[in-house]
């Protein structure tokens, strides 16, 4: 029989997870009530054990997951799922459980969350199966454990939140807390269980069942985003993936035209710097006129929805100066904190020396760590910033900011 522990023996000693910056703003329900569930079957069997050994046996052996068709049981992707190997294996998957599950359960809602926690006990359940079945002296012929449900958390996780930091306790040469990027650590471990899978190398571990959960859990996530089951933000990985490809087209269309829509016809030297800017296209140059046209008519508002509409189709645009910089004051003031983030992004890719340049980048400092869960890049922006450039009350700001990156 094997453990499906996320925490394996060969890392379990070198980083632990200890929290993720995700703000939330809803109280967690579904992800407690599982680490709780998991606590009181894992007390119930213990004494079990201790009062009647051959019926906790019996108990297990009817509960556990078996690969093979003689004891195999579709209740046992459920309830194997519940069971753990001693108190180490309870306390790897809940820790993971209770880092991830938090942010992805807000963002999926409760009873969604709970579906795909279920959805990622029974994908890990077939993963591991067919892995038996595919190497029958390698695989198990049962197993346990919560770590291919929370494994589809985790990489849920992993697409809803791909630009946030954690907080990792590292047992390896250096002994301390540290924070990284949730990615990092979900693309680590993830490889860890994609090499042993494929080594063939004999750990006690379910790798596969971590597999299929992770697979189950970004699949699923990708989907919901695709036809907008979910909102789609702009930091998520469906968004940054459809951007990537936009701004790879735009600086494919502009090389072959070898054009600036404003400047006229340029030579070979400025392609490279103009496929970085804006999209070369008579498209482009109508809707961005419509948003400037509704601008001055005093529609600030309805301007602000043309310029995101806008946004969506060329990820690059950007409007005029005075334009670009009133358009991101009014999505900011309208609490539209994302779409603000942009339109500021987009005025310090073309204004980079403008004299509000400075506390643009203090303001877009602080969406970042206070709305859009992105300590990275709101330290990147405050390391940018030259204080003396500043008023006192930004400067003050500036220095709140510090400290609540540090």
């Amino acid at each position: 029989m094997t453990c499906e522990g996320l925490i394996a023996p060969y890392n379990a000693d070198m980083l632990i997870p200890l929290g993720t910056d995700v703000q939330r703003r809803r109280p967690t329900v579904i992800t407690y009530w599982l680490i709780g569930a998991n606590i009181l079957v894992a007390i119930a069997m213990e004494i079990l054990s201790g009062v009647d050994p051959a019926l906790a046996q019996k108990v297990l052996d009817r509960t556990v997951l078996h690969a093979g068709a003689d004891q195999f049981a579709i209740w046992q992707f459920f309830t194997s799922a519940f069971l753990h190997a001693g108190l180490m294996h309870l306390g790897g998957n809940m820790l993971f459980l209770w880092v991830f599950g938090s942010a992805v359960e807000e963002r999926l809602g409760r009873i969604p969350f709970l579906l795909l926690y279920l959805a990622g006990a029974v994908i890990s359940g077939l993963a591991q199966i067919a892995a038996t079945e595919y190497h029958p002296g390698f695989g198990y012929g049962a197993s346990l454990g919560a770590s291919g449900a929370v494994a589809a958390i985790t990489g849920s996780f992993l697409v809803f939140f791909p630009r946030t930091s954690m907080r990792v306790l590292l047992f390896f040469f250096l002994i301390g807390i540290f924070t990284i990027p949730a990615w990092w650590f979900i693309a680590f471990a993830i490889t860890y269980d994609f090499l042993l899978q494929s080594l063939f190398v004999d750990s006690g571990v379910a790798h596969a069942a971590h597999l299929g959960g992770y697979a189950c859990g970004i699949f699923t996530s990708f989907v919901l985003l695709a036809f907008r089951v979910i909102d789609r933000q702009p930091y998520d990985l469906f968004s940054m993936f459809r951007q990537a490809r936009r701004r790879r087209e735009f600086r494919e269309l502009t090389a072959k035209q070898g054009r600036d829509p404003w400047m006229g016809r340029v030579g070979e030297r400025d392609r490279s710097r103009l496929s970085r800017s804006t999209p070369a296209s008579e498209a482009y140059a109508e809707r961005r006129a419509e948003v400037s046209a509704t601008l001055a008519s005093g529609e600030a508002d309805k301007a602000a929805a043309a310029y995101i509409q806008l946004l969506e189709a060329y990820p690059d645009a950007v409007m005029s100066r005075d334009a670009q910089l009133q358009i991101a004051n009014v999505l900011m003031a309208s609490g539209q904190h994302q779409h603000a983030a942009s339109a500021y992004e987009g005025f310090l890719r073309r204004y980079t020396t403008d004299a509000e340049s400075d506390g643009i980048r203090l303001l877009l400092a602080l969406i970042n760590a206070r709305y859009l869960n992105d300590p990275v890049r709101a330290g990147e922006l405050l390391s940018t910033i030259r204080e003396h450039r500043l008023d006192d009350e930004s400067r003050a700001t500036l220095a709140e900011l510090r400290k609540e990156l540090a």
